[in-house]
C-alpha cells in the first residue's frame, strides 16, 4: 500500500497564452543577444527547401529588433490580462515591509516588553503600515520626517473592549504609572457614549538607512521565496538587458 502523500500543485499556474508569449519573448531575447555579441552574419536563408541569398546583411539587426518589439508588446498585453498579476503586486508589498514591520513591532514594545501578549495589540496610525488590519476609529496620522535621518512613526498599543484577561488588566494598570506619562490615552466612545476600547499613543523614531536596508532584504525575500518574479517579471528584465546590449553593439559601436 502506497502511503506517500500526493504532490500538491501550485495554487496558480501561468495561462497557456501568457506561457506561449513568455517563451517567444525569452527566445527572441536570447537569440538577439547571442547574434549581436557573437558577430554572426546571415547571408543565406532556407525557406521550404529554397535558398534565399541575402544581398544586404545589414538589414538583419533591424528585422530582429522589430521581431523583438513585436514579441515584447504581445507579452506585455498578455501580462496585463493575467489574473494573478495583481496578487504578485500584493505579495511584493507584503515582502517589501516584512522585516521592516517586524523591526518596528519589536521597537514598539521595548518599553512595555512584559506585555508580549496577544491581548495587547499594536496599531499603526499610518494606514500604509497596517497590512490587512481594519481601520479603527483612532484618527490616522502620517509618518513625519525628522532631520537628518529619522522617521517619526506614530502608533498605539491597545486591547479590545471586551477583553478582560489578567494581561489586559495588568497592561492598563501599568500604563497609568508615571513612567508612561508620555503615552497619552486616546479616548474612544461608541454611539451610546460608552468607552469602546483603550488606546495609548506613542511614536517610534526609526533610522531611515536601517529602514531602507530592511526593505532591501524584503525585496530579496520576495525574489528568492516567491515564484511571481521569475514567472512574470524576469522576462522583462532579460528583454531589457538583451535590447540595451544588442542596440549598443549594432548601432553605437
Amino acid at each position: 500500500m502506497d502511503n506517500s502523500k500526493p504532490i500538491k500543485p501550485r495554487d496558480r499556474e501561468l495561462s497557456p497564452g501568457l506561457l506561449r508569449q513568455r517563451r517567444n519573448l525569452l527566445g527572441i531575447s536570447i537569440l538577439m543577444i547571442l547574434f549581436s555579441s557573437s558577430g554572426a552574419v546571415i547571408d543565406k536563408v532556407n525557406i521550404l527547401g529554397n535558398n534565399i541569398n541575402i544581398q544586404n546583411p545589414q538589414i538583419i539587426p533591424y528585422f530582429i529588433s522589430l521581431l523583438f518589439l513585436y514579441f515584447l508588446i504581445r507579452y506585455f498585453q498578455y501580462f496585463n490580462e493575467e489574473n494573478h498579476v495583481k496578487s504578485s503586486k500584493v505579495s511584493f508589498q507584503k515582502n517589501l515591509k516584512f522585516y521592516y514591520l517586524k523591526y518596528l513591532r519589536h521597537k514598539s514594545i521595548l518599553g512595555v516588553h512584559e506585555f508580549r501578549s496577544n491581548d495587547v495589540k499594536l496599531y499603526f496610525k499610518d494606514q500604509s503600515y497596517r497590512r490587512d488590519e481594519p481601520k479603527n476609529s483612532v484618527e490616522d496620522e502620517s509618518n513625519e520626517f525628522k532631520f537628518p535621518w529619522y522617521l517619526k512613526i506614530p502608533y498605539c498599543l491597545y486591547t479590545e473592549p471586551n477583553c478582560s484577561s489578567r494581561e489586559s488588566k495588568n497592561f492598563h494598570a501599568k500604563m497609568k504609572e508615571s513612567e508612561f506619562s508620555l503615552w497619552p490615552r486616546v479616548q474612544q466612545e461608541n454611539d451610546y457614549g460608552e468607552s469602546k476600547s483603550n488606546f495609548y499613543s506613542h511614536h517610534i523614531n526609526c533610522n531611515i538607512p536601517i529602514s531602507l536596508l530592511l526593505k532591501f532584504l524584503g525585496i530579496l525575500r520576495y525574489l528568492f521565496t516567491e515564484s511571481y518574479f521569475t514567472d512574470y517579471y524576469l522576462p522583462f528584465v532579460i528583454a531589457f538587458i538583451s535590447f540595451i546590449t544588442s542596440i549598443g553593439i549594432w548601432f553605437l559601436c
